[in-house]
């Protein structure tokens, strides 16, 4: 995962990430949400269905848009390590919840 991207957990499991590009954000489906929940699954949003090809830049952004803020208050959220994940409570749907990459811990 590249450091301009938001990893999105549904139901506790990561399901994809949303990743900067140069055109605007696109949506990108983990292969473990392909394999679990099928290519055209729309677990996430009827908008944004699941495939193995990046979503497009309008559908990316029209629904990830009305989850996260703007400006100064992303920049700092991003920047934190958590703060997406302890500030956000998800959408009434499924609870998914965009996180910004984390380092994994080892133990």
């Amino acid at each position: 995962m590249t450091s301009d991207a938001i990893e999105v957990h549904l139901h506790g499991q990561a399901i994809g990430r949303v990743e900067q590009r140069p055109q605007g954000a696109v949506w990108i489906a983990s292969d473990h949400a392909l394999d679990h929940y099928g290519i055209g699954s729309t677990v996430l949003s009827l908008a944004l269905p699941l495939d193995s090809a990046p979503a497009s830049v309008a559908a990316t952004e029209a629904f990830f848009g009305g989850l996260l803020p703007e400006g100064d208050r992303l920049t700092a959220l991003l920047s934190d390590g958590r703060g997406l994940r302890r500030d956000r409570k998800g959408d009434a749907r499924g609870r998914a919840r965009p996180t910004p990459p984390t380092p994994l811990r080892v133990v």
